[in-house]
Protein backbone atom coordinates (compact mmCIF):
# COMPACT_ATOMS: atom_id res chain seq x y z
CA UNK A 1 0.00 0.00 0.00
CA UNK A 2 2.65 2.30 0.63
CA UNK A 3 4.63 1.88 -2.46
CA UNK A 4 1.92 2.63 -4.28
CA UNK A 5 0.99 5.60 -2.53
CA UNK A 6 3.36 7.62 -0.08
CA UNK A 7 4.10 10.93 0.36
CA UNK A 8 8.15 13.28 -0.09
CA UNK A 9 8.19 15.24 2.88
CA UNK A 10 11.15 17.04 1.26
CA UNK A 11 9.45 18.30 -1.68
CA UNK A 12 5.65 18.08 0.02
CA UNK A 13 4.72 15.76 -2.79
CA UNK A 14 1.99 13.36 -2.76
CA UNK A 15 4.33 9.84 -4.66
CA UNK A 16 2.21 7.60 -6.19
CA UNK A 17 2.51 4.37 -8.77
CA UNK A 18 1.12 4.95 -12.67
CA UNK A 19 -0.64 1.80 -11.76
CA UNK A 20 -3.24 3.67 -9.16
CA UNK A 21 -3.04 7.16 -11.01
CA UNK A 22 -6.34 7.20 -13.05
CA UNK A 23 -8.47 5.82 -9.87
CA UNK A 24 -6.35 8.31 -7.37
CA UNK A 25 -7.89 11.40 -9.53
CA UNK A 26 -11.00 10.41 -8.00
CA UNK A 27 -10.33 8.96 -4.50
CA UNK A 28 -7.95 12.39 -3.77
CA UNK A 29 -10.82 14.91 -4.26
CA UNK A 30 -13.14 12.90 -2.64
CA UNK A 31 -10.80 12.76 -0.04
CA UNK A 32 -9.94 16.25 0.48
CA UNK A 33 -13.25 17.18 0.06
CA UNK A 34 -14.11 15.83 3.38
CA UNK A 35 -10.63 16.73 5.34
CA UNK A 36 -9.98 20.22 3.93
CA UNK A 37 -12.88 21.09 2.64
CA UNK A 38 -16.90 21.22 3.62
CA UNK A 39 -18.40 18.16 2.04
CA UNK A 40 -21.38 17.21 4.31
CA UNK A 41 -24.11 15.96 3.04
CA UNK A 42 -21.99 14.68 0.57
CA UNK A 43 -21.57 15.67 -3.30
CA UNK A 44 -19.03 14.34 -5.85
CA UNK A 45 -15.99 16.91 -5.63
CA UNK A 46 -15.95 16.41 -8.97
CA UNK A 47 -19.37 16.81 -10.06
CA UNK A 48 -21.00 19.21 -7.25
CA UNK A 49 -24.45 20.19 -7.39
CA UNK A 50 -26.33 17.36 -7.35
CA UNK A 51 -26.68 14.69 -4.52
CA UNK A 52 -24.06 12.08 -4.70
CA UNK A 53 -23.97 8.67 -7.16
CA UNK A 54 -20.94 7.34 -6.17
CA UNK A 55 -20.80 5.13 -2.26
CA UNK A 56 -18.11 7.95 -0.45
CA UNK A 57 -17.83 6.21 3.19
CA UNK A 58 -14.38 4.92 2.61
CA UNK A 59 -13.24 8.29 1.39
CA UNK A 60 -15.09 10.24 4.20
CA UNK A 61 -13.33 7.97 7.11
CA UNK A 62 -9.91 9.03 5.28
CA UNK A 63 -10.44 12.44 4.99
CA UNK A 64 -11.56 12.55 8.86
CA UNK A 65 -8.15 10.84 9.88
CA UNK A 66 -6.51 13.47 7.72
CA UNK A 67 -8.65 16.17 9.06
CA UNK A 68 -7.69 14.89 12.39
CA UNK A 69 -3.56 14.80 12.21
CA UNK A 70 -2.84 12.19 10.30
CA UNK A 71 -0.94 12.25 7.23
CA UNK A 72 -2.98 11.42 3.93
CA UNK A 73 -1.00 8.59 3.10
CA UNK A 74 -1.18 7.56 6.91
CA UNK A 75 -5.25 7.83 6.90
CA UNK A 76 -5.04 6.04 3.04
CA UNK A 77 -3.15 3.59 3.45
CA UNK A 78 -3.66 2.37 7.04
CA UNK A 79 -7.65 1.41 6.57
CA UNK A 80 -5.85 -0.27 2.88
CA UNK A 81 -3.65 -2.09 4.93
CA UNK A 82 -5.89 -3.34 7.17
CA UNK A 83 -8.83 -4.57 5.07
CA UNK A 84 -6.27 -6.38 2.89
CA UNK A 85 -5.03 -8.50 6.12
CA UNK A 86 -8.68 -9.33 6.77
CA UNK A 87 -9.01 -10.63 3.84
CA UNK A 88 -6.09 -12.82 3.51
CA UNK A 89 -6.28 -13.66 7.30
CA UNK A 90 -9.99 -14.79 6.43
CA UNK A 91 -8.67 -16.94 3.55
CA UNK A 92 -6.16 -18.56 5.96
CA UNK A 93 -8.51 -19.35 8.78
CA UNK A 94 -11.50 -20.18 6.08
CA UNK A 95 -9.40 -23.10 4.89
CA UNK A 96 -7.40 -23.99 7.93
CA UNK A 97 -11.74 -24.67 9.92
CA UNK A 98 -13.49 -25.84 7.32
CA UNK A 99 -10.70 -28.62 5.47
CA UNK A 100 -9.24 -28.98 8.60
CA UNK A 101 -5.64 -28.65 7.05
CA UNK A 102 -3.48 -25.43 7.78
CA UNK A 103 -1.78 -26.38 4.37
CA UNK A 104 -4.93 -25.39 2.53
CA UNK A 105 -5.54 -22.04 4.24
CA UNK A 106 -1.89 -21.32 3.21
CA UNK A 107 -2.00 -22.19 -0.56
CA UNK A 108 -5.31 -20.44 -0.88
CA UNK A 109 -3.48 -17.34 0.16
CA UNK A 110 -1.19 -18.10 -2.34
CA UNK A 111 -3.04 -18.33 -5.04
CA UNK A 112 -5.29 -15.02 -3.94
CA UNK A 113 -2.11 -13.18 -3.84
CA UNK A 114 -0.80 -14.75 -7.84
CA UNK A 115 -3.46 -15.23 -9.89
CA UNK A 116 -3.81 -18.20 -11.81
CA UNK A 117 -4.97 -16.59 -15.32
CA UNK A 118 -2.95 -18.13 -18.18
CA UNK A 119 -1.91 -14.65 -19.19
CA UNK A 120 1.77 -15.50 -18.72
CA UNK A 121 1.35 -17.58 -21.90
CA UNK A 122 0.76 -14.45 -24.05
CA UNK A 123 3.03 -12.29 -21.84
CA UNK A 124 5.91 -15.12 -22.50
CA UNK A 125 5.44 -15.03 -26.02
CA UNK A 126 6.85 -11.41 -26.36
CA UNK A 127 8.86 -11.13 -23.80
CA UNK A 128 12.24 -13.32 -22.28
CA UNK A 129 11.60 -15.54 -19.19
CA UNK A 130 14.37 -13.10 -17.75
CA UNK A 131 12.19 -9.87 -18.03
CA UNK A 132 9.58 -11.16 -15.21
CA UNK A 133 11.71 -9.86 -12.50
CA UNK A 134 12.50 -6.15 -14.34
CA UNK A 135 8.77 -5.69 -15.67
CA UNK A 136 7.09 -2.34 -15.17
CA UNK A 137 3.50 -3.31 -16.51
CA UNK A 138 0.88 -6.24 -15.58
CA UNK A 139 0.65 -9.51 -17.61
CA UNK A 140 -2.27 -7.98 -19.31
CA UNK A 141 -4.11 -5.09 -20.53
CA UNK A 142 -6.96 -7.04 -21.45
CA UNK A 143 -9.36 -6.37 -22.46
CA UNK A 144 -7.96 -2.80 -24.15
CA UNK A 145 -4.84 -4.09 -24.96
CA UNK A 146 -6.68 -6.95 -27.17
CA UNK A 147 -5.58 -9.88 -24.46
CA UNK A 148 -8.18 -12.40 -23.95
CA UNK A 149 -7.17 -12.27 -20.11
CA UNK A 150 -9.43 -9.40 -18.12
CA UNK A 151 -6.92 -7.03 -16.20
CA UNK A 152 -9.02 -7.68 -13.00
CA UNK A 153 -7.38 -10.90 -11.05
CA UNK A 154 -4.27 -9.23 -10.10
CA UNK A 155 -3.20 -7.46 -6.91
CA UNK A 156 -3.60 -4.02 -9.24
CA UNK A 157 -7.32 -4.50 -8.30
CA UNK A 158 -6.93 -3.80 -4.47
CA UNK A 159 -3.97 -1.65 -4.81
CA UNK A 160 -6.28 0.82 -6.80
CA UNK A 161 -9.71 0.18 -5.06
CA UNK A 162 -8.81 0.62 -1.61
CA UNK A 163 -12.61 0.90 -0.62
CA UNK A 164 -13.40 -2.81 -2.00
CA UNK A 165 -10.55 -4.07 -0.22
CA UNK A 166 -11.92 -2.33 3.03
CA UNK A 167 -15.41 -3.69 2.30
CA UNK A 168 -14.24 -7.34 1.30
CA UNK A 169 -12.15 -7.56 4.45
CA UNK A 170 -15.45 -6.72 6.92
CA UNK A 171 -17.12 -9.46 4.87
CA UNK A 172 -14.05 -11.69 5.03
CA UNK A 173 -14.25 -11.40 8.96
CA UNK A 174 -18.10 -12.26 9.19
CA UNK A 175 -17.60 -15.34 7.24
CA UNK A 176 -14.72 -16.08 9.65
CA UNK A 177 -16.78 -15.74 12.53
CA UNK A 178 -19.59 -17.68 11.61
CA UNK A 179 -17.56 -20.87 10.55
CA UNK A 180 -15.59 -20.47 13.91
CA UNK A 181 -19.36 -19.43 15.99
CA UNK A 182 -19.68 -22.75 18.35
CA UNK A 183 -15.82 -22.12 19.50
CA UNK A 184 -16.75 -18.30 20.77
CA UNK A 185 -17.64 -17.60 24.04
CA UNK A 186 -20.61 -15.59 24.70
CA UNK A 187 -19.46 -12.81 25.42
CA UNK A 188 -17.38 -12.70 22.51
CA UNK A 189 -20.45 -13.61 20.41
CA UNK A 190 -22.05 -11.10 21.92
CA UNK A 191 -19.50 -8.20 21.08
CA UNK A 192 -19.02 -9.69 17.61
CA UNK A 193 -22.25 -8.97 16.92
CA UNK A 194 -22.13 -5.51 17.79
CA UNK A 195 -18.69 -4.83 15.72
CA UNK A 196 -20.11 -6.54 12.91
CA UNK A 197 -23.36 -4.98 12.92
CA UNK A 198 -21.71 -1.65 12.73
CA UNK A 199 -19.19 -2.62 10.33
CA UNK A 200 -21.86 -3.97 7.83
CA UNK A 201 -24.85 -0.73 8.41
CA UNK A 202 -21.33 1.13 6.96
CA UNK A 203 -21.65 -1.32 3.38
CA UNK A 204 -24.24 0.54 1.62
CA UNK A 205 -22.22 3.66 1.34
CA UNK A 206 -18.92 2.24 1.84
CA UNK A 207 -19.14 -0.14 -1.22
CA UNK A 208 -22.56 -1.42 -2.80
CA UNK A 209 -21.27 -4.27 -4.43
CA UNK A 210 -19.76 -5.97 -1.12
CA UNK A 211 -23.19 -4.80 0.29
CA UNK A 212 -24.94 -7.16 -2.21
CA UNK A 213 -22.57 -9.97 -1.62
CA UNK A 214 -23.02 -9.48 2.40
CA UNK A 215 -26.85 -10.16 2.27
CA UNK A 216 -26.44 -13.06 -0.01
CA UNK A 217 -24.26 -14.21 2.22
CA UNK A 218 -25.76 -13.69 5.30
CA UNK A 219 -28.65 -15.25 3.54
CA UNK A 220 -27.35 -18.46 2.77
CA UNK A 221 -25.81 -18.89 6.45
CA UNK A 222 -29.32 -18.10 7.93
CA UNK A 223 -31.13 -20.48 5.79
CA UNK A 224 -28.71 -23.24 6.01
CA UNK A 225 -27.33 -23.05 9.71
CA UNK A 226 -29.83 -22.82 12.49
CA UNK A 227 -27.49 -22.16 15.14
CA UNK A 228 -26.61 -19.00 13.69
CA UNK A 229 -29.76 -17.32 12.81
CA UNK A 230 -30.32 -15.45 16.13
CA UNK A 231 -26.49 -14.17 16.10
CA UNK A 232 -27.72 -12.77 12.42
CA UNK A 233 -30.83 -12.01 12.58
CA UNK A 234 -29.33 -9.57 15.65
CA UNK A 235 -26.25 -8.68 13.34
CA UNK A 236 -28.84 -7.90 10.56
CA UNK A 237 -31.34 -5.23 12.79
CA UNK A 238 -28.64 -3.13 13.99
CA UNK A 239 -26.83 -3.34 10.31
CA UNK A 240 -30.19 -1.62 8.65
CA UNK A 241 -30.58 0.70 11.83
CA UNK A 242 -27.21 2.12 11.11
CA UNK A 243 -27.90 2.28 7.07
CA UNK A 244 -30.84 4.21 8.68
CA UNK A 245 -28.86 6.69 10.70
CA UNK A 246 -26.09 7.51 8.41
CA UNK A 247 -29.46 8.23 5.65
CA UNK A 248 -30.68 10.42 7.95
CA UNK A 249 -27.41 12.24 8.53
CA UNK A 250 -27.45 13.15 5.33
CA UNK A 251 -25.15 10.24 3.71
CA UNK A 252 -27.24 9.26 0.73
CA UNK A 253 -26.38 8.30 -2.54
CA UNK A 254 -28.77 9.27 -5.30
CA UNK A 255 -29.80 6.07 -7.33
CA UNK A 256 -27.89 5.87 -11.09
CA UNK A 257 -31.08 5.78 -13.24
CA UNK A 258 -28.27 4.41 -15.60
CA UNK A 259 -27.46 1.87 -13.92
CA UNK A 260 -30.51 -0.77 -14.68
CA UNK A 261 -30.12 -4.05 -13.16
CA UNK A 262 -30.80 -6.32 -16.80
CA UNK A 263 -30.04 -10.16 -17.56
CA UNK A 264 -27.10 -9.94 -19.57
CA UNK A 265 -25.62 -13.47 -19.78
CA UNK A 266 -21.74 -13.79 -20.49
CA UNK A 267 -19.99 -11.26 -19.22
CA UNK A 268 -17.91 -10.13 -21.73
CA UNK A 269 -18.62 -12.73 -24.25
CA UNK A 270 -22.48 -11.62 -24.14
CA UNK A 271 -22.21 -11.14 -28.04
CA UNK A 272 -20.67 -14.83 -28.47
CA UNK A 273 -22.32 -16.30 -26.10
CA UNK A 274 -22.03 -20.60 -26.30
CA UNK A 275 -21.08 -23.04 -24.19
CA UNK A 276 -17.78 -23.47 -26.04
CA UNK A 277 -16.50 -19.50 -25.97
CA UNK A 278 -17.55 -19.35 -21.77
CA UNK A 279 -15.72 -22.48 -21.17
CA UNK A 280 -12.53 -20.96 -23.02
CA UNK A 281 -13.35 -17.36 -21.82
CA UNK A 282 -12.38 -18.60 -17.98
CA UNK A 283 -10.08 -21.40 -19.14
CA UNK A 284 -7.97 -18.22 -20.05
CA UNK A 285 -8.85 -16.23 -17.03
CA UNK A 286 -8.84 -18.48 -14.34
CA UNK A 287 -6.49 -21.38 -16.02
CA UNK A 288 -6.05 -24.75 -14.05
CA UNK A 289 -8.71 -23.38 -11.22
CA UNK A 290 -11.54 -23.78 -13.69
CA UNK A 291 -10.24 -28.17 -13.21
CA UNK A 292 -8.92 -27.74 -9.72
CA UNK A 293 -12.62 -25.80 -8.47
CA UNK A 294 -14.80 -28.66 -9.61
CA UNK A 295 -12.56 -31.70 -7.98
CA UNK A 296 -12.20 -29.87 -4.72
CA UNK A 297 -15.61 -29.32 -4.07
CA UNK A 298 -16.77 -32.92 -4.86
CA UNK A 299 -14.31 -34.35 -2.76
CA UNK A 300 -14.78 -31.15 -0.37
CA UNK A 301 -16.31 -31.48 3.71
CA UNK A 302 -20.43 -30.86 3.45
CA UNK A 303 -19.82 -28.01 5.77
CA UNK A 304 -17.23 -26.19 3.77
CA UNK A 305 -19.57 -26.33 0.66
CA UNK A 306 -22.25 -24.51 2.59
CA UNK A 307 -20.00 -22.22 3.82
CA UNK A 308 -18.32 -21.54 0.69
CA UNK A 309 -21.93 -21.54 -1.67
CA UNK A 310 -22.24 -17.96 -1.22
CA UNK A 311 -18.88 -17.78 -4.13
CA UNK A 312 -20.82 -19.43 -6.41
CA UNK A 313 -24.30 -17.95 -6.31
CA UNK A 314 -22.67 -14.35 -6.36
CA UNK A 315 -20.32 -15.79 -9.53
CA UNK A 316 -23.69 -16.76 -11.31
CA UNK A 317 -25.14 -13.41 -10.71
CA UNK A 318 -22.17 -11.51 -11.85
CA UNK A 319 -22.52 -13.61 -14.89
CA UNK A 320 -25.86 -13.41 -15.46
CA UNK A 321 -26.89 -9.98 -14.60
CA UNK A 322 -25.64 -6.47 -15.91
CA UNK A 323 -25.95 -3.44 -13.02
CA UNK A 324 -24.26 -0.99 -14.80
CA UNK A 325 -23.79 0.28 -18.13
CA UNK A 326 -20.34 -1.29 -18.22
CA UNK A 327 -20.65 -4.78 -17.85
CA UNK A 328 -16.95 -4.81 -16.76
CA UNK A 329 -17.75 -3.20 -13.81
CA UNK A 330 -19.10 -6.72 -12.93
CA UNK A 331 -15.51 -7.63 -12.26
CA UNK A 332 -15.98 -7.21 -8.33
CA UNK A 333 -18.83 -10.55 -7.86
CA UNK A 334 -15.72 -12.34 -9.66
CA UNK A 335 -12.82 -11.08 -7.13
CA UNK A 336 -15.13 -12.08 -4.50
CA UNK A 337 -15.45 -15.86 -6.36
CA UNK A 338 -11.52 -15.90 -6.49
CA UNK A 339 -10.99 -15.62 -3.00
CA UNK A 340 -13.11 -18.05 -2.14
CA UNK A 341 -13.19 -20.82 -4.39
CA UNK A 342 -9.37 -21.25 -4.95
CA UNK A 343 -9.76 -22.96 -1.33
CA UNK A 344 -11.13 -26.20 -3.15
CA UNK A 345 -8.34 -26.16 -5.40
CA UNK A 346 -5.61 -25.70 -2.31
CA UNK A 347 -7.80 -29.10 -1.23
CA UNK A 348 -7.65 -30.93 -4.40
CA UNK A 349 -3.89 -30.68 -4.69
CA UNK A 350 -3.11 -31.48 -1.41
CA UNK A 351 -5.53 -34.52 -1.94
CA UNK A 352 -3.99 -35.33 -5.06
CA UNK A 353 -0.71 -34.91 -3.20
CA UNK A 354 -1.43 -37.05 -0.58
CA UNK A 355 -2.68 -40.01 -2.23
CA UNK A 356 0.41 -40.08 -3.65
CA UNK A 357 2.78 -40.71 -1.03
CA UNK A 358 1.53 -44.29 -0.20
CA UNK A 359 3.19 -45.03 -3.54
CA UNK A 360 5.95 -46.44 -5.21
CA UNK A 361 9.25 -43.92 -5.54
CA UNK A 362 7.89 -43.63 -9.35
CA UNK A 363 4.46 -42.82 -9.11
CA UNK A 364 5.71 -40.12 -6.00
CA UNK A 365 7.98 -38.26 -7.92
CA UNK A 366 5.31 -38.49 -11.17
CA UNK A 367 2.82 -37.16 -8.50
CA UNK A 368 5.39 -34.36 -7.68
CA UNK A 369 6.48 -33.29 -10.58
CA UNK A 370 2.66 -32.52 -11.60
CA UNK A 371 1.52 -30.97 -8.64
CA UNK A 372 4.60 -28.34 -9.14
CA UNK A 373 3.82 -27.89 -12.58
CA UNK A 374 0.58 -27.18 -11.54
CA UNK A 375 1.49 -25.04 -8.97
CA UNK A 376 3.59 -22.66 -11.49
CA UNK A 377 1.01 -22.89 -13.64
CA UNK A 378 -1.32 -21.25 -11.23
CA UNK A 379 0.96 -18.89 -9.39
CA UNK A 380 3.12 -17.73 -12.83
CA UNK A 381 0.78 -14.88 -13.64
CA UNK A 382 0.49 -13.83 -11.01
CA UNK A 383 4.73 -13.69 -10.19
CA UNK A 384 4.66 -11.51 -13.07
CA UNK A 385 1.99 -8.71 -12.10
CA UNK A 386 3.59 -8.45 -8.88
CA UNK A 387 6.39 -7.62 -10.34
CA UNK A 388 4.83 -5.36 -13.02
CA UNK A 389 3.59 -3.18 -9.60
CA UNK A 390 7.09 -3.76 -7.63
CA UNK A 391 8.83 -2.02 -10.46
CA UNK A 392 6.02 0.58 -11.57
CA UNK A 393 7.01 3.99 -12.28
CA UNK A 394 6.66 6.33 -9.52
CA UNK A 395 5.08 9.86 -9.93
CA UNK A 396 4.04 12.79 -8.04
CA UNK A 397 1.62 15.74 -7.46
CA UNK A 398 2.78 18.67 -5.83
CA UNK A 399 0.72 19.51 -2.33
CA UNK A 400 -0.52 22.91 -0.94
CA UNK A 401 2.80 23.86 0.35
CA UNK A 402 4.84 23.38 -3.49
CA UNK A 403 1.59 24.09 -5.45
CA UNK A 404 1.01 28.04 -5.34
CA UNK A 405 -2.62 27.34 -6.70
CA UNK A 406 -3.67 25.03 -4.07
CA UNK A 407 -1.80 27.03 -1.32
CA UNK A 408 -3.59 30.30 -2.52
CA UNK A 409 -7.07 28.73 -3.11
CA UNK A 410 -7.01 26.97 0.21
CA UNK A 411 -6.09 30.01 2.42
CA UNK A 412 -8.04 32.68 0.40
CA UNK A 413 -11.69 30.50 -0.75
CA UNK A 414 -13.81 29.58 1.91
CA UNK A 415 -14.29 25.64 2.22
CA UNK A 416 -17.55 25.08 0.41
CA UNK A 417 -15.92 27.18 -3.09
CA UNK A 418 -16.95 25.90 -6.55
CA UNK A 419 -14.37 26.01 -9.49
CA UNK A 420 -14.73 26.31 -12.66
CA UNK A 421 -11.48 24.11 -13.87
CA UNK A 422 -9.45 24.43 -16.41
CA UNK A 423 -7.62 20.94 -16.40
CA UNK A 424 -9.14 17.75 -15.05
CA UNK A 425 -6.40 15.52 -13.16
CA UNK A 426 -5.40 16.76 -9.88
CA UNK A 427 -6.69 20.21 -10.12
CA UNK A 428 -5.48 22.42 -7.87
CA UNK A 429 -8.53 23.33 -6.34
CA UNK A 430 -9.11 19.32 -5.73
CA UNK A 431 -5.90 19.35 -3.84
CA UNK A 432 -7.05 22.03 -1.15
CA UNK A 433 -10.26 20.28 -0.75
CA UNK A 434 -12.91 22.71 -2.78
CA UNK A 435 -15.07 21.32 -5.16
CA UNK A 436 -14.59 21.63 -9.19
CA UNK A 437 -17.30 21.98 -11.63
CA UNK A 438 -16.34 18.83 -14.19
CA UNK A 439 -13.70 16.13 -13.47
CA UNK A 440 -12.00 13.36 -15.88
CA UNK A 441 -14.74 11.51 -17.86
CA UNK A 442 -14.58 8.33 -16.92
CA UNK A 443 -14.56 8.88 -13.24
CA UNK A 444 -17.59 11.44 -13.40
CA UNK A 445 -19.20 9.43 -16.69
CA UNK A 446 -18.92 6.09 -14.55
CA UNK A 447 -20.92 7.03 -11.58
CA UNK A 448 -23.64 8.19 -14.01
CA UNK A 449 -23.51 12.10 -14.13
CA UNK A 450 -23.99 13.94 -17.41
CA UNK A 451 -20.36 14.71 -18.76
CA UNK A 452 -21.91 16.22 -21.83
CA UNK A 453 -24.15 18.79 -20.37
CA UNK A 454 -21.28 20.06 -18.18
CA UNK A 455 -18.50 19.81 -20.71
CA UNK A 456 -20.89 21.96 -22.92
CA UNK A 457 -21.38 24.53 -20.63
CA UNK A 458 -17.80 24.38 -19.78
CA UNK A 459 -17.04 25.51 -23.37
CA UNK A 460 -19.83 27.93 -23.43
CA UNK A 461 -18.10 29.50 -20.31
CA UNK A 462 -14.83 29.94 -21.48
CA UNK A 463 -15.34 30.84 -24.86
CA UNK A 464 -18.14 32.76 -25.54
CA UNK A 465 -16.40 35.91 -24.32
CA UNK A 466 -20.01 37.03 -23.52
CA UNK A 467 -20.16 38.32 -19.80
CA UNK A 468 -23.75 37.45 -19.52
CA UNK A 469 -24.01 34.01 -20.54
CA UNK A 470 -20.61 33.57 -18.53
CA UNK A 471 -22.20 35.73 -15.40
CA UNK A 472 -25.85 33.13 -16.01
CA UNK A 473 -23.98 29.79 -16.14
CA UNK A 474 -21.90 30.81 -13.08
CA UNK A 475 -25.19 31.75 -11.05
CA UNK A 476 -26.68 28.70 -12.36
CA UNK A 477 -24.42 26.45 -11.35
CA UNK A 478 -23.09 27.75 -7.99
CA UNK A 479 -19.99 28.92 -9.40
CA UNK A 480 -17.53 31.05 -6.85
CA UNK A 481 -14.28 31.06 -8.76
CA UNK A 482 -12.88 29.90 -12.10
CA UNK A 483 -9.18 28.81 -13.47
CA UNK A 484 -7.39 30.29 -16.35
CA UNK A 485 -4.82 28.33 -18.20
CA UNK A 486 -3.44 27.42 -21.77
CA UNK A 487 -5.11 24.24 -22.94
CA UNK A 488 -4.54 24.59 -26.11
CA UNK A 489 -2.39 21.02 -25.57
CA UNK A 490 -5.12 19.23 -24.39
CA UNK A 491 -7.84 17.47 -25.59
CA UNK A 492 -10.17 16.49 -23.42
CA UNK A 493 -10.42 20.50 -22.41
CA UNK A 494 -12.35 23.79 -24.19
CA UNK A 495 -9.59 25.67 -25.76
CA UNK A 496 -9.41 28.85 -23.23
CA UNK A 497 -8.66 31.98 -24.96
CA UNK A 498 -6.17 33.28 -22.04
CA UNK A 499 -5.88 36.57 -23.99
CA UNK A 500 -9.42 37.46 -23.37
CA UNK A 501 -9.23 36.83 -19.77
CA UNK A 502 -6.43 38.77 -19.03
CA UNK A 503 -7.26 41.85 -21.05
CA UNK A 504 -10.93 41.99 -19.89
CA UNK A 505 -10.47 41.52 -15.97
CA UNK A 506 -8.20 41.33 -13.01
CA UNK A 507 -6.63 37.92 -11.68
CA UNK A 508 -7.08 37.34 -8.24
CA UNK A 509 -4.15 34.92 -8.07
CA UNK A 510 -1.40 34.58 -10.49
CA UNK A 511 0.69 31.94 -9.97
CA UNK A 512 4.10 32.28 -10.19
CA UNK A 513 5.61 31.10 -14.01
CA UNK A 514 1.99 32.98 -15.34
CA UNK A 515 0.98 29.57 -16.04
CA UNK A 516 -2.53 29.56 -13.98
CA UNK A 517 -5.09 32.51 -13.21
CA UNK A 518 -7.59 32.50 -11.12
CA UNK A 519 -10.99 34.70 -11.08
CA UNK A 520 -13.69 35.12 -8.70
CA UNK A 521 -17.09 35.78 -9.79
CA UNK A 522 -17.06 38.88 -8.24
CA UNK A 523 -14.12 39.86 -10.54
CA UNK A 524 -16.08 38.49 -13.64
CA UNK A 525 -19.53 39.52 -12.89
CA UNK A 526 -19.38 42.54 -10.59
CA UNK A 527 -20.50 41.13 -8.15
Amino acid sequence: MFHTFNYDYAAHKITMSFKVWGDFGLAIPLIRSFSLGENWPPQYPLYPGEPIKYHFLFFYLVGMLEKWGLPIHWALNIPSATGFFAILFGIYSLGKKLFNDKRVGALAVVFFLLNGSLSFIEWLSKNPFSKIFSTIEYSTAGPWDGNRVISFWHMGVYINQRHFCFALGILLSLMVLCTYYETLSRRFKTISAIVMGLLIGTLLTLHEPVCLMTAITMTIYFLFFRQLRLYLFCIGVLSLSVMALIYALGGRIQPNLNNIVQWYPGFTVHDQLSFFNVIKFWWFNIGFHLILIPIGFYFAPKKAKIFLSPAFVIFALGFLVSFNTDILTNHKFFNFFLILAPLFSAFALFKFSDWFLDKNISLKILGYSAFTLILICTTLSGVIDFFGMKNSLITDVPDIVANPAASWIYTHTPPQAVFLNSSLFFHPASIAGRKIFEGPHYVTGGPGYDIYKRFGEMTQMYQSKDPKIICDLMKRNNLTYMTVQDTTKDEYMPKIPVDYFKNNFKADFISPDNSIFIYSVGQLCGT
